[in-house]
């Protein structure tokens, strides 16, 4: 599905009326029943309040604005993708002064906010207006963002995994409670306890084969853990390594012989004090959860008015641009399904371009430019086309 912004120019004269210029746009371009290309709603904005200022001003500020515009939607997508890593059950709703609602009725029907950004004021003005709160909210986002980064990979590190096989375990969480001290060497400054994973089906192989692995293996060191068997029948075996050697024999255990290993000291009581402090970390960032939950759904909220704000006021500046003073278009909003894009802006250019210029109009690629150009003002709101 596509959504976008036109602004269409009137009829020649200034006689015709909004209501006809979108009765003429339904009808002619949109269509209707099995042929309708799409949904057509009208922006009923007063173009008079707006302060429109020099040429020289609209034609820069047309520009500035387009670079806003995608910064915008970038950050608004960034938040909506956050807010789904939180939730994955989240909603994204707008929240207006007056209600709540989805966000293509509020597109759909889109009233300009007068309190939030005045056309009292210049255009200019509602820029930086719209600018300065994009820039608040995306540098604070990162901050809470980033906090609830490093407190996630926290307790990633923290917790204990106690599931799947054992080469994707904790050591700790496969040995403490199940296996003693007596099997591992403690306190040497030379040697290391080396835990190895393997498959079933080359445990003869692994105690044949293990003292050749790497020179400071310590000969007939293997010791079977038993009892300890994963789902996929893995075994456990416990070697001592030089602890010169230690790093390299990991490495070509896994090459040589298709075993994992893995470094492992044992220290229980180290254990048991992650597992508590994995458990208060959880805590910490249950409560962090539900706060940046809350945090993405209202700045997605605010952000997505302020770009819907942004476009419908590039519309009107395009549209004088093209259309001339005073303000002789209407401006739209067009919900397409999946495949009838093309086909709309196809309809919309035969509707409104001069015969002799019907071939200079068209996406880039069709008149082989670097960017799209049509007879009218469209703006693509990408926002409204993230995945579910």
């Amino acid at each position: 599905m596509s959504w976008f912004l036109l602004a269409t120019p009137l009829g020649k004269g200034s006689s015709q009326t909004d209501k006809a210029a979108f009765t003429k746009l339904q009808t002619e371009a949109i269509g209707s029943g099995a042929k309708q290309l799409g949904e057509l709603s009208y922006i009923a904005l007063d173009r008079s309040k707006f302060k429109i200022g020099t040429l020289d001003q609209l034609v820069k500020l047309n520009d500035a604005l387009v670079k806003v515009d995608h910064h915008l939607e970038t950050v608004v997508k960034k938040i909506q993708r956050q807010s789904e890593e939180v939730s994955e059950s989240v909603k994204l709703k707008i929240e207006t002064s007056d209600a709540t609602v989805e966000l293509e009725e509020y597109v759909q029907g889109f009233q300009w906010d007068d309190q939030k950004y005045p056309r009292s004021r210049a255009l200019f003005d509602i820029a930086t207006i719209i600018s300065e709160k994009m820039t608040t909210i995306d540098t604070d986002m990162k901050k809470h963002i980033e906090e609830y980064s490093i407190m996630k990979n926290q307790l990633f590190q923290l917790r204990k995994k106690d599931e799947g096989n054992f080469n994707n375990r904790d050591p700790g969480d496969i040995i403490y409670g199940k296996v003693g001290p007596e099997h591992f060497i403690h306190d040497s400054k030379f040697l290391r306890n080396v835990l190895v994973i393997v498959p079933k089906n080359k445990i003869e192989y692994f105690e044949t084969n293990y003292e050749s692995v790497k020179e400071g293996v310590v000969p007939r060191s293997a010791r079977h853990l038993k009892g300890l068997e994963d789902k996929d029948g893995s075994q456990v075996y416990r070697i001592v390594v030089m602890e010169n050697s230690v790093d390299s024999f990991v490495l070509k255990c896994k090459q040589t012989i298709g075993c994992v290993a893995k470094v492992f000291i044992y220290d229980e009581e180290g254990y048991l004090r992650d597992i508590e402090e994995a458990k208060e970390i959880e805590a910490k960032l249950n409560k962090m959860t539900g706060k940046l939950e809350k945090r993405c759904y209202y700045t997605f909220s605010e952000l997505f008015m302020a770009s819907m704000h942004l476009k419908v006021m590039r519309a009107y500046i395009d549209g004088v641009l093209r259309f001339g003073i005073p303000p002789k278009f209407i401006t739209t909003v067009v919900h397409t399904k999946s495949g009838n894009t093309k086909k709309l802006l196809s309809s919309l250019t035969d509707l409104f371009a001069e015969a002799k210029m019907r071939e200079m109009y068209g996406t880039k690629d069709e008149i082989g430019d670097t960017e799209d150009f049509f007879p009218f003002v469209y703006i693509p709101i990408t926002i409204m086309n993230f995945d579910k």
